[in-house]
Parts: C-alpha cells; sequence; structure tokens
C-alpha cells in the first residue's frame, strides 16, 4: 500500500550515473540445466557488487510442484514469463534490464547474460533511485522507502515504478543438483509490493524528484513455503510497464525488534586452504544470524594440537556476512598439517561453535630466484596476479594485461633467503581464468626446478607457496657409495645431484655430519 510524503530532503543523487543491472532469471524445479544457471547468475552479481540484482523467476512447466510438494511460483511471476514468452525460448533463460538488444531479443542463455550485463553497465541511467527498508519484528511489517530523480527526459511516454521482494537461503529440490533434495535457492521471487505492472509516475520530466513509501505486513509463508524475514531483499526498479527497464536499485532491510540476540557461524572462504599452505592466518566468512552489528569475532585456532585464541575486529551489518583473516602460529609437521578454525565469541558474547577444518602439507622449498609464467584468459579485468608475503602483503602486482586479449608474461625474481612468499591468482567473478583459451600459472626456479602448475584454474583462483632457502641449491654431491640422505639444517630433504657451495647435514645412518660443498 503507497502512502503520501512530503520530504524536504532527499538522498537519491542528482549526478548522472551508470545503469544497475537487473537479471530477471527464468527457472524451475525440475529444470536440469538450472543449477548451473544460478551460479552464472552469482557470478554475475560477484562482477558487480552493489551494481547487479538478480530475481529467479519460477514460472512454467519446469516450475510445477509434482511429487516435491514445493511451489515456489507466484502469480506476479507469470505475467512477464507470459509476456515475453520465456517457454518458447526455453529454460534456462534470463533478461538483462528486459532490454531488446536487437532483432526483438530479449532472452538470452546463461552464457550471454554477463556480456549483456557489460554493455548495459556502460550506458548512463536516465534515472537515478534510493531504496530503504525496514522490518518491525513486534508489528510484523516490512516498510520500504523509495526515492527517484530523472537525469534525463524519461525514456518512455508512461514510466512506473515497480517495487518486489525476494529471498535467500530457501532449501529444497533442484533436479540437476547433486544435493537434490537440500538445494539452496536464492533470490526467489515471493512477490510484488506494487502491482506487475507498477505505479505510475506524475509528472516525470528531467530534473523532477519521486517517492514513494510502501508498507505491507510479511505473510508467513508464500505458497506453503516459510519466510524468513532475516533472509529477504527488497527491489525497485523503474520501467516502461512490463518492457525496457531504465535503472534498478536494492537493499536488505534494517531490523528493527527482530533476534537481537549475537548468533553466528562459520562459512568456508572464497579460496580454501589447498594441498600446500603458507599463509600466518587463516580465513572464513563469519555469518552474523542477528539482527545485532558485530564488531569482533573470538577464534580458537588449532595448527598440529596446538591451540591459540584470537579475536579479530570486524563490521558485520545485521545478518550480514564478512570474510576475516584470523592469525595463526604455524607449526608445520614433517607429512602434513592439522588445523582447525573454531568461532567461538561474537562481540565477546558466547556463542554455539561451529568449526571449519582440515590439512595441508609444508610449502615446496626453493632458492633465492624463482621464474614465474603467467597466461591470461580474454577477461583479465576480472582477475589479479599477485606476490604476496606470509602476512598477505602485496609485495608486486603482475601485468597490467589486456582484457578481451589473450596475454603472457614471464618474469624472474630475486627473493629474500628464509621468507615465505606466495603467487596468488585471484577472480573476482568466481569463474576462474577459463574464458576462451585457458589462462595458467607455472612457477619454477630459475634453474628450471619446478615449484608448481595450474593449467586449470577454477573458482576464485589458486595460490603458489614456497619458502625460500638458499642452501637448497645442492646437485650431483660425491658420496663413498653407502645411502646417504641429504637434509638441510631447517630439516628440509634434499636432492643431492651437483656440487654447489652450501651447508647441509648428511645422514648416513652411522650418524648425521654437517658438510660443505664447494662450487
Amino acid at each position: 500500500m503507497a502512502v503520501a510524503n512530503v520530504r524536504s530532503e532527499y538522498k537519491v543523487g542528482t549526478e548522472v550515473t551508470k545503469k544497475k543491472i537487473l537479471l530477471e532469471e527464468f527457472t524451475g524445479i525440475s529444470c536440469g540445466n538450472c543449477p548451473d544457471g544460478h551460479k552464472k547468475a552469482n557470478q554475475l552479481l560477484n562482477a558487480f557488487p552493489g551494481r547487479a540484482y538478480c530475481v529467479a523467476i519460477h514460472a512454467g512447466g519446469y516450475s510445477t510442484p509434482g511429487s516435491s510438494g514445493f511451489d515456489f511460483r507466484t502469480d506476479e511471476g507469470d505475467v512477464p514469463s507470459e509476456h515475453f514468452a520465456t517457454e518458447m525460448a526455453g529454460y534456462l533463460c534470463g533478461m538483462v534490464n528486459r532490454h531488446d538488444f536487437g532483432g526483438n531479443q530479449f532472452l538470452f542463455g546463461r552464457q550471454q547474460w554477463l556480456s549483456m550485463a557489460n554493455i548495459t553497465a556502460s550506458e548512463d541511467a536516465p534515472v537515478n533511485l534510493y531504496v530503504e527498508a525496514t522490518y518491525d519484528g513486534d508489528a510484523g511489517t516490512l516498510g520500504i522507502h523509495v526515492e527517484g530523480y530523472f537525469t534525463q527526459v524519461p525514456p518512455m511516454a508512461d514510466p512506473r515504478l515497480c517495487v518486489l521482494w525476494t529471498q535467500d537461503a530457501i532449501i529444497g529440490p533442484q533436479n540437476g543438483a547433486l544435493d537434490y533434495d537440500e538445494y539452496e535457492h536464492n533470490h526467489v521471487l515471493r512477490g510484488y509490493i506494487t502491482d506487475v505492472h507498477g505505479d505510475a509516475i506524475a509528472g516525470a520530466a528531467r530534473g523532477t524528484y519521486f517517492l514513494r513509501d510502501y508498507s505491507i505486513e510479511l505473510p508467513a509463508d508464500v505458497r506453503g513455503i516459510g519466510v524468513k524475514p532475516e533472509d529477504i531483499n527488497v527491489i525497485a526498479f523503474v520501467s516502461d510497464g512490463l518492457d525496457e527497464v531504465a535503472n534498478v536499485e536494492g537493499c536488505k532491510p534494517a531490523y528493527i525488534n527482530y533476534n537481537e540476540t549475537e548468533a553466528g557461524y562459520l562459512l568456508k572462504p572464497d579460496m580454501e586452504v589447498g594441498t600446500k599452505y603458507g599463509y600466518n592466518f587463516f580465513e572464513a566468512y563469519v555469518k552474523n544470524a542477528s539482527a545485532k552489528a558485530i564488531t569482533s569475532a573470538t577464534f580458537e585456532v588449532t595448527v598440529n594440537g596446538q591451540a591459540e585464541t584470537h579475536t579479530v575486529a570486524c563490521d558485520i551489518p545485521q545478518f550480514g556476512e564478512q570474510q576475516l583473516k584470523v592469525p595463526a602460529t604455524m607449526s608445520y609437521a614433517t607429512g602434513r598439517t592439522k588445523y582447525s578454525l573454531r568461532l567461538t565469541a561474537l562481540n565477546g558474547v558466547a556463542v554455539e561453535p561451529s568449526e571449519l577444518s582440515g590439512s595441508f602439507q609444508k610449502p615446496a622449498v626453493c632458492g633465492t630466484s624463482v621464474q614465474v609464467d603467467i597466461t591470461t584468459d580474454r577477461s583479465a579485468a576480472q582477475n589479479r596476479f599477485l606476490l604476496k608475503d606470509a602476512d598477505g602483503n602485496i609485495i608486486k602486482e603482475f601485468g597490467p594485461f589486456d582484457d578481451n586479449k589473450r596475454g603472457t608474461l614471464s618474469e624472474t625474481l630475486t627473493l629474500d633467503d628464509g621468507r615465505t612468499y606466495c603467487i596468488e591468482v585471484t577472480d573476482a567473478v568466481g569463474d576462474g581464468l577459463l574464458d576462451g583459451e585457458r589462462g595458467s600459472l607455472v612457477v619454477h626456479e630459475a634453474g628450471g626446478k619446478l615449484i608448481d602448475q595450474f593449467y586449470s584454474i577454477t573458482g576464485y583462483g589458486v595460490r603458489s607457496f614456497f619458502i625460500v632457502d638458499s642452501s637448497t641449491g645442492i646437485r650431483d654431491a660425491m658420496d663413498d657409495g653407502s645411502r646417504r640422505e641429504y637434509f638441510t639444517l631447517s630439516g628440509q630433504r634434499v636432492s643431492c645431484s651437483a656440487p654447489s657451495a652450501g651447508l647441509v647435514i648428511v645422514k648416513d645412518g652411522r650418524g648425521a655430519h654437517k658438510v660443505v660443498l664447494g662450487r
């Protein structure tokens, strides 16, 4: 229900900005291709943080509940599905800002969404939007405030404001998913707050403002699927009714009188601990499961049985999440190093513990001269190639590399003895270096000894860790025919197949001897 409002001060900006992106994804629980489409939608959101919004519309034959009993459909979702004849286009399909990209082509397959979004994001927006929302737990109501300002002449004769709400983290069935019955559905359309065709914006002209206030009682469920207020999102956009979207904005509600006791849990980081690891910290997302802002998180970190406690400052909003770096004292084992990261308190208040754990091997050991060979894919703007120290500080960034063009680089680094380094390749979107010809990373000593190689970089990227130890440059050491093993003073076993300078420990079963090998 709209409520008249007069406000002397507006929060919406008046400068010309670029368009934000609305992806309307037509999906269904019986669609085997849809999990990959959901993944592509998340990659688009990652590519445009704070500038893109997704609405997963369950409509058409693939959305019928069947024997599952899960019905994600809405009456409002059926309207654009029928208007754009989505079932004729085939599932999975989607629209970006309901724009005709030529030849009456609105609907595209999942592989094309990102390129359509790139085109849209480069265009000036004719209207700016500002949205805020509040959920009152006592009243059970969702209040929404929307402001708009036309920076250009409206591109449509009858501009309309549409406001809807979606829900994340709904667990239910999904064909094509490995976890069929426990699949997490996100961005699911739950209903429109305006009419699906939008509310008319009277007197719209360049240099004019408009505002609307809405209040609805949030339902307990939609077609039998429970509504959790903490999982909802609000999206507002100006459009030509069911057609072209001029701009879009969204927000998470603020929460009052609702679940204000500290609670939270750990989620895996974007880049998990791999086969080898060498940072002096671990990473994890902390999910705030309360309506109270979190400013500190306390962890118990255990490495090879040695436990220590660390409290990390943070800024996690109501029901939000943030990836944190938690300090750790590394204690490498001869074989695999075991670790655990346990969340024990938020804001100094004890919470139900949650834990991430695993194991890894000690980083490779190499000399002071290391060569890095980098090949990018055709989306280099999404990637970074970094040399970091053990604390995660950036020492060097490789590149820059041209976007839309495959690039290569070989560079030799002279590094400090006794330090641990990491070559880190990151992908902001989370789809790896797989666009066109695959990107790769090869790290080796200048003399040729291989440290690491990655010829298929997926997800958010890869890391190559290595410890610099100049005493490892030992080759072809002569012996008297007895079986000997060679170790650096740090205890690292080395291959000895050529004489060079360096102090080593020789173990031959009859004792250990310090040996200085000449050049």
